[in-house]
């Protein structure tokens, strides 16, 4: 019995280690070009986090995540994003869904080093990140009407 219960408690400390979390952002000094590149590794995590965790517009580390990664987007030196506004009018009313995009971009600019000069492929990337997080139910995102058309749009090319 011991034994069991010993066994059952090493598995979910090692399940809550592997859990994705929110780093602390609070103390992220973003000022000069110095601090937003000490700061990327934090937003590979900060996205990585909202892309791990479903939406929920009332969750403050989920819209304080997606505050981050806007002044991190906004202030690097190392990076350009383009917030297209033929992928935002599909969702540009829900401020989740904002954060979910942000966090795509983010990660994908991060992970794909080689594409740092090219906006329509980070965009592009992004978009299929946002989707396949759309799509999968465990999110928990409403399709409405606009995200349905957005996925045709995807479908047939259209933010290649």
């Amino acid at each position: 019995m011991k034994f069991a219960f010993l066994t059952i408690l090493a598995m979910l400390a090692a399940l809550a280690g592997f859990s994705q979390s929110m780093p602390p952002i609070d103390s992220v000094r973003l000022a000069t070009a110095a601090d937003y590149r000490a700061a990327e590794p934090i937003a590979l995590q900060v996205s990585n986090y909202i892309l791990s965790t479903p939406t929920d517009e009332k969750s403050l580390p989920r819209l304080n995540g997606t505050r981050f990664l806007l002044d991190w987007m906004g202030g690097t030196p190392d990076y350009t994003f383009d917030l297209d506004k033929n992928v935002i009018k599909y969702f540009e009313k829900d401020l989740d869904l904002m954060g979910v995009y942000t966090a795509s971009l983010t990660s994908v600019a991060i992970e794909n080093k080689q594409l740092i000069k090219e906006s329509k492929a980070i965009t592009s990337l992004a978009v299929k990140k946002f989707i396949a997080y759309i799509n999968n139910t465990n999110n928990k995102v409403d399709l409405n009407s606009k995200l349905k058309k957005m996925i045709e749009a995807d479908q047939k090319g259209q933010f290649n």
